[in-house]
């Protein structure tokens, strides 16, 4: 499953951390395998992390800019 297909409202979430000041680092875990990927441990493909990692800053790049205005984002 993709870290975007879960029953969890994620944006909500994190917006949450963003608006309480939460900048920490964020770990993807148990990533699907894509076609030709490769994955030396199990759960952890090289694609399936690039991807999560990907929606991870899209969400958090967005809760920022729905939060703050634009001259505060620019220290992000």
């Amino acid at each position: 499953m993709f870290i975007d297909e879960g029953i969890t409202k994620q944006f909500e979430e994190m917006r949450e951390y963003v608006k309480h000041g939460f900048y920490g680092p964020f770990r993807v875990d148990h990533t699907p395998t894509l076609l030709g990927d490769t994955m030396s441990v199990p759960g952890y493909s090289a694609l399936g992390r690039i991807y999560a990692i990907g929606y991870l800053q899209g969400l958090f790049r967005a809760a920022v800019e729905s939060l703050f205005d634009k001259q505060r984002i620019q220290k992000f």
